[in-house]
């Protein structure tokens, strides 16, 4: 799913829930109404192409390999409960420690280890040894 493919996705799911809860409504979604509403669509309701816009929005140069990287790290669940077995692994990215149950930070937490990796000399990928090797490098 491409950025403009979860935005539609959540666009759409808008203006159905819309269209149910303030039917007499004739202004059409903002694009405000969109962005401001992408944390709880993606917390509350767990609505994944929501969570998949944050993430493409704050990897925008590795897109693909963000994507490709939380679903091997969530095991295609995209929860943002999700909690490594084998370790203090938390979110989306599976990241140390990391803030459970809200997409945005768990995502600012994984591109701040990345952009860290990176600037220190180390492959950005590296934090994901496993998930993060080899996808869309």
């Amino acid at each position: 799913m491409s950025y403009a493919d979860a935005a539609l996705a959540v666009i759409m799911h808008l203006q159905t829930w819309i269209a149910h809860n303030d039917p007499g409504r004739t202004a059409p979604l903002a694009w405000e109404e969109v962005t401001s509403n992408l944390d709880h669509l993606a917390d509350d309701e767990g609505f994944q192409p929501a969570k998949e816009m944050i993430v493409r929005a704050y990897f925008p140069e590795r897109e693909e390999w963000a994507v490709a990287t939380v679903h091997c790290e969530t095991g295609g669940t995209w929860n943002t409960w999700a909690v490594n077995r084998a370790g203090p692994y938390h979110n989306l990215f599976q990241v140390l420690n990391g803030t459970l149950g809200h997409t945005r930070q768990g995502v600012i937490e994984a591109k701040s280890i990345a952009d860290s990796a990176e600037s220190q000399g180390r492959a950005w990928w590296r934090p994901w040894p496993n998930c993060g090797r080899n996808r869309f490098r």
